[in-house]
């Protein structure tokens, strides 16, 4: 299994998540998530993931199943 880590963003990318909150008033997560949805349409559309049509509307799908879970459990964390 691959994974990415701290090494894989530029210092600006990381810059961004560490003020995440208390600069821009976001969720690290979220701002993470949204990146990830970027880089796949971005590299998609120029070629480099060469994802079939039935696939690729999945990933987008379990992106955002896993957004929703998360907005779930930050309404429960919040009650």
């Amino acid at each position: 299994q691959v994974c990415m880590d701290i090494t894989g963003l530029d210092m600006e990318t990381l810059k961004f998540l560490r003020d995440c909150i208390d600069v821009y008033g976001f969720n690290k997560v979220e701002a993470l998530q949204h990146m990830i949805q970027n880089l796949v349409t971005y590299n998609q559309q120029i070629g480099v993931l060469t994802i079939p049509p039935p696939i690729l509307p999945r990933v987008y799908q379990t992106l955002s199943r896993g957004f929703v879970n998360l907005l779930n459990a930050k309404k429960i964390a919040d009650t």
